[in-house]
Order: structure tokens, then C-alpha cells, then sequence
């Protein structure tokens, strides 16, 4: 990574000109990780937000990112960090990221920078789990990072709203068909981290007569499957509430789509909707931007008309009667295991492996499922299960076999003594007579694939209970 700290930082900033739609931003002048108040917010990586920056470097002004005491660039295929630099200043309401791509550049884009024979409109672009602001060479945006310059053909452009204290002017959009929503959400400032168990809401209002069958939003993980719960008021009126598993965002624009089953509440024009989504895991999640964008290039999302949505909702003339699939095999009675994660350990014989949880419903346990065992020879086994302490239940099977399709021994837990309330603390322990191999227990709800337990749903599970 290359580093300077250029003398002339006034002179080189002066020779690039904003257009006077762009009176209402400032490009100010600092230094050594200085951030000035107001600064844009241009995106986020793990730990940290990414301010807009701008700095000189070979004959040239560079847009970029604040990290840590430096204005990272790229240039020259290098991440180049710059110790003096301005920083662009302006209120939210005065700038727009509108998503573009392969060199396009929409009406009234922000000029951060400028270079021999071109100027440079800022731009963000999304890497390694962040949004990074950058500068739009030619078919790209190019972004410093890691030491490199980064070129990414799809990206956003940082657009100004319009002179100093002049608001856009509302653009009427016919909706396409099945098209139903405004938004009230903020403007958009980057992608942002998504902790597991925090609800994001979107307010809007109905704009047609519909039966909602679809919900997309530019949130998730494009390496992992998630979990989410999605719930839906109409007038504030709960309609709807679903546990989503193992769910994946599609790679043409980066939107998790829920599929909205069994609504039989019709949705009228002028309907206040409320949408709370809740993930069960760390992801990732879209600021909600301006959804309706007369200058924004196509939507990959076809058919929901020119805007810059990070969200749509999509309905249809007749109710979704579709009823969601059951689940074959019921979680919900465990979390937050107490044991080691790894591979596979052998277990001797009259050796003993404990696992411990909370039950997440009540009812009487009928099934514990261990991925253990030998895929050769039979086996016996002692199992024993307690319940906030007590014992519930004690026996020893005889002739056991794993099964071939995911490696599990199977126990029917036949005469368990009482039922399980939510929140008791069940610990099961088994004891196989001669050694036997066991797969270390790692579960935390996520990506089965993993796991290689596919009857099971979403969870990394070696282990399971149902009622």
C-alpha cells in the first residue's frame, strides 16, 4: 500500500469545478483521519463506517474512502493512502446513490475528482462484505482495498438532489402491474450489517387494489443461507407471520425474495402496510433509497418499473392459497447447545457424551436423533435424559445401526415421563457399550448444508429432538 502526504493539497483541489447543482455540497479540507461533521457516509466494511474523501495524486484529484487516518484511493492498480485530503459534507436529504452499471452515468452525478482528459464522478461498489466508495473510471468503479485498486462493474453513483435548499421535484410513476408500494424510509447511506435478532421495518402505502404474493428485499448473504421471520400489518392490523429457513440472496440484484402465502386479506389503494423482518443470523441489508428514480438506469428487477428500490412488493388479482410446506422433522425444542465444534471423534466404550439445551416449545420429546454410531456393525447404547436436573428418561437399546442417509442413530423415546415446558433445560447422555464415532456438535442454526443433514432443515445440527 502505498502512502504520501502531498504538500500542494489547495492547489491540486482547485483545479476541480462543482456544478452549481451542487452548491449544497462541500468538499472540506482535512487531515490524518480528521472526519468533519456532516460528512457523507458513503458506505460501512466490519467495524467502521466509510466517509466520502477526496485526494491529489499524480496530476490528479481522486475520490475515495476515510480509513483510519488516511484518504485510501485507487490508482495505478495500488491502494494508495493520502494523509491530507478534503472530505465531502452535505445533508442526506441533498444526495441520492443511484445503482448503475458498466459505465453508466446518470444525469447530475457528483464530480468528486478529476485526471487528464477525464473527470471522476463518485461512486460505491460492494466487496468483501462491505460498500466501499470509490471513484467511476471508464466501465468500472474503481475502489482501493487490501493493499489493491479493485474494479467493479456494478456499482452506484452518488447523484446531487438539486440546488442549495431545493428539494428533488416527486416524480409521478404510473406502478407497473402488481406494483404496490411508496416508501417512508430514510435515504440511502450504504449497506449495513444486520445483527441476528434486530427487526427492520418498512412503512409504505398500498397504491393499488391487490392480494400481496411477493416481497423482495436487498438484504441477506451471497455465501450463506439465513434464517428470517417476516411479519405483515395492514392499518396496523397483524395479517401475516412467517418463519422463513435457509434462505439466499439471487445473484442478478441481490434480493432475498419471500414468497407471501396463504394472505387472503385483500389490500386496498391507500393502505398503510407495515413489513418487520427479523434474521435469525448476522447478514447483511440495503438502506432503503428513493424507489421511484426517473434518471435511474433499468431495474434488474423486471417489471417493477425505473426506480432504485432496495425493496418491492409484488401482488396479484387472487389470494396465494399455496400452503407452506411442513416441516419434517421439528427444531424448535433446542438452542444454544453447550458442546465443542470440530469433526468427528470416536467414542470408546463406557465412555459417556453429554449434550445440553433450552426447549423452545413444550410437549412430550418422542424422537432424539445423534449423528453416531458405526456404519458397519450394531451397536447397544445407554441413553438417559433429564429435565431441569431430574431424570425423564433411561434405557438401553440394543442392535442399533446408523441410517446410510445422513449417518444419524435414531432413539424412540418411548415412556418419557412428562411433558417439556418452554425454557426447561433437557440434557441428554449416551453411553454406547463398545466405541462408536460421534460428529462434534456444532449448532447454531444455520446453513445444513453444512451439517449434511438435509431432512432436518436449517441447522449445522449433529444432533436433534422432536416432539
Amino acid at each position: 500500500m502505498k502512502t504520501i502526504t502531498g504538500a500542494a493539497v489547495a492547489a491540486a483541489f482547485a483545479c476541480t469545478l462543482a456544478p452549481s447543482a451542487q452548491a449544497a455540497l462541500q468538499w472540506v479540507p482535512a487531515a490524518n483521519g480528521q472526519v468533519p461533521p456532516g460528512a457523507v457516509i458513503g458506505g460501512a466494511e466490519p467495524g467502521r463506517q466509510l466517509p466520502v474523501c477526496r485526494a491529489p495524486f499524480q496530476n490528479g484529484v481522486h475520490p475515495g474512502k476515510i480509513v483510519a487516518r488516511n484518504c485510501n484511493i485507487g490508482w495505478g492498480g495500488k491502494e494508495i493512502t493520502i494523509g491530507k485530503y478534503e472530505v465531502l459534507v452535505a445533508p442526506p436529504a441533498e444526495i441520492r446513490w443511484v445503482p448503475a452499471a458498466n459505465g453508466q452515468v446518470p444525469p447530475g452525478a457528483v464530480i468528486g475528482g478529476k485526471e487528464p482528459g477525464r473527470q471522476l464522478p463518485v461512486c460505491r461498489a460492494p466487496y468483501q462484505k462491505g460498500m466501499h466508495p470509490g471513484k467511476l473510471v471508464a466501465q468500472n468503479c474503481n475502489i482501493g482495498w487490501g493493499g489493491k485498486e479493485i474494479t467493479l462493474n456494478r456499482y452506484e453513483v452518488m447523484v446531487a438532489a438539486g440546488p442549495a435548499g431545493t428539494p428533488s421535484t416527486p416524480v409521478a410513476v404510473k406502478p407497473a402491474a402488481g406494483v404496490l408500494y411508496t416508501t417512508m424510509a430514510h435515504n440511502d447511506q450504504g449497506s449495513y450489517g444486520f445483527k441476528s435478532g434486530s427487526t427492520y421495518v418498512v412503512n409504505f402505502v398500498s397504491q393499488i387494489d391487490t392480494f400481496p404474493t411477493e416481497l423482495g428485499v436487498r438484504m441477506g448473504s451471497n455465501q450463506n443461507p439465513y434464517d428470517a421471520t417476516v411479519k405483515i400489518a395492514v392499518n396496523g392490523k397483524p395479517v401475516f407471520a412467517h418463519n422463513f429457513t435457509g434462505l439466499k440472496q439471487r445473484q442478478s440484484d441481490w434480493a432475498t425474495v419471500f414468497p407471501i402465502h396463504g394472505l387472503t386479506v385483500p389490500v386496498k389503494k391507500g393502505d398503510r402496510l407495515a413489513v418487520a423482518i427479523t434474521p435469525a443470523q448476522d447478514t447483511g441489508i440495503a438502506a432503503l433509497t428513493q424507489l421511484r428514480d426517473p434518471n435511474a438506469p433499468p431495474s434488474p428487477i423486471a417489471g417493477y418499473g425505473p426506480m432504485t428500490a432496495r425493496f418491492y412488493f409484488n401482488g396479484s388479482a387472487q389470494p396465494d392459497r399455496t400452503a407452506y410446506p411442513k416441516p419434517q422433522v421439528d427444531l424448535s425444542m433446542f438452542q444454544n447447545t453447550i458442546a465443542d465444534g470440530g469433526s468427528n471423534w470416536a467414542l470408546g466404550g463406557g465412555a459417556s457424551f453429554t449434550q445440553t439445551f433450552i426447549s423452545l416449545q413444550g410437549g412430550v420429546p418422542k424422537e432424539l436423533g445423534v449423528k453416531m454410531g458405526i456404519n458397519q456393525n450394531p451397536y447397544n447404547a445407554r441413553v438417559q435424559v433429564s429435565v431441569n436436573g431430574a431424570p425423564a428418561f433411561d434405557k438401553t437399546f440394543t442392535g442399533l445401526r446408523q441410517r446410510q442417509s445422513d449417518w444419524a442413530t435414531v432413539f424412540a423415546l418411548d415412556g418419557f415421563k412428562n411433558p417439556v415446558k418452554p425454557g426447561d433445560k433437557i440434557s441428554f447422555t449416551v453411553t454406547p457399550a463398545t466405541q462408536i464415532g460421534i460428529a462434534a456438535i456444532h449448532f447454531d442454526r444455520q446453513g445444513i448444508e453444512k451439517g449434511n443433514v438435509p431432512r432436518y432443515g436449517a441447522a449445522r445440527s449433529a444432533f436433534y429432538m422432536k416432539k
